[in-house]
């Protein structure tokens, strides 16, 4: 019998899960793309998932815990979901304090006041799905000062949001319930599994906390380079670094920050160029392609992508030493470029710096999984869970 963690990252596009054992090794992957993007079924995606995975292992696990992280501010009721790239006024101008979701809560309310008057609780995406499967309602901070990302009393009471209408915080290593037979039925996972102890469901909350425990950069002077449609690069510091183009938050350890610089559509400006010009190729013949000429656009939107990391890199280090905290040296890599190995190795000629892939490059099922086995007290820590299983699979150097 293998004790086992489901992991679940809710994306934009798609909910992707993974079965890890208690080394932290995957077991089973699946990744299910959503039949309308605009209006996700977060929970038929899930139980796709989860009969997937365990279609032909369900008599061999110990379901201990699930575990669930998943884009924001997506919020989400009984009877409405609202997925954070619709935008509205109060996204762009009314609004001016701290908070990410409250603008969207705002949005809510005025845009559809029916449905957010007939709400019992609005919901964070990762939230919503916890309480589907546990029936309990809770909004879950991997640190305490994550708050001021959601929502606070003072700000609520500001832009007239009553307090009820949002969950109660708990932390994302607190229990957010377990799964009942019956529950466990609709999300086709199979009773056989289910924990003879319970199994725990937990909410790591957003998927950037997970990206940072993925990537275990939660000690100063750790960075890591989150790549997709969008990208950014991030530093934990022991002091927030305040300048225009940085965005600094709360790391998940207390008394360290995460300051970083956002490199918007680099990801998708290379998927337009693979539409235009090579329809039919998949993305990873577009890049193997692109890279064997330094003449063609392809290679020179890769190069461009990878000049404007470098000059983020500079621009973090820049603040980061007049601050007196450590500077980026080296830089994990997550997420689907990490496929692309003549890639990286330009990215590591340009950048200059020694790129760490690590063994589990979707780090936020990696770093979902380490939230769990601190909340299971498998380790004392979300931190102490990440430096004993977020393992680095090669370090690509400079040439």
């Amino acid at each position: 019998m293998t004790h086992v963690i489901l992991c679940t990252d809710i994306g934009t596009t798609s909910l992707k899960t993974a079965l890890f054992n208690p080394e932290a090794k995957i077991l089973s992957y699946v990744k299910q793309y959503y039949e309308n993007p605009a209006e996700p079924d977060w929970q038929k995606s899930f139980a796709e998932t989860a009969k997937k995975i365990f279609a032909n292992n369900k008599n061999d696990f110990s379901l201990d815990a699930i575990s669930i992280c998943g884009n924001g501010p997506t919020l989400a009721s009984g009877n409405f979901k609202l997925m954070w790239n619709r935008y509205f006024p109060h996204s762009n101008n009314e609004y001016k304090g701290k908070s990410i979701f409250l603008p969207q809560i705002l949005n809510f309310k005025e845009i559809y006041p029916a449905s957010f008057k007939t709400s019992a609780y609005i919901y964070p995406c990762p939230e919503y799905l916890c309480h589907l499967l546990t029936g309990n309602s809770f909004v879950a901070l991997n640190e305490k000062r994550f708050s001021c990302a959601y929502w606070t009393k003072e700000e609520l009471a500001e832009y007239n949001i009553p307090e009820y209408k949002l969950p109660p915080y708990i932390l994302s290593t607190d229990e957010y319930g377990t799964v009942s037979e019956e529950t466990a039925k609709k999300f086709c996972i199979p009773k056989e599994v289910l924990s003879k102890n319970g199994t725990k469901v937990f909410c790591n909350g957003s998927d950037f906390a997970s990206f940072l425990t993925g990537t275990n950069i939660l000690e100063p002077g750790r960075s890591a380079n989150r790549t997709g449609t969008s990208e950014g690069i991030n530093l934990c510091t022991d002091k927030p670094l305040c300048a225009p183009g940085i965005r600094t938050l709360p790391s998940i350890c207390e008394n360290c920050f995460n300051a970083s610089v956002l490199i918007p559509e680099s990801g998708s400006v290379m998927a337009a160029y693979k539409e235009t010009n090579f329809p039919d190729l998949s993305y990873e013949q577009v890049i193997s392609l692109s890279l064997q000429n330094k003449k063609s656009e392809g290679y020179k939107i890769i190069a461009k992508t990878f000049k404007k990391e470098k000059a983020a890199i500079k621009k973090l280090n820049s603040v980061a030493k007049k601050a007196g905290c450590k500077p980026v040296t080296s830089l994990v890599i997550s997420g689907p470029h990490t496929r692309f190995p003549e890639a990286l190795q330009l990215k590591a000629n340009i950048l200059e710096l020694p790129l760490e892939i690590p063994e589990c490059t979707i780090t936020e099922l990696s770093g979902t999984f380490c939230n769990a086995m601190a909340g299971l007290k498998k380790t004392a820590s979300i931190a102490e869970a990440a430096q004993k299983f977020i393992r680095t699979d090669r370090i690509i150097t400079p040439e």
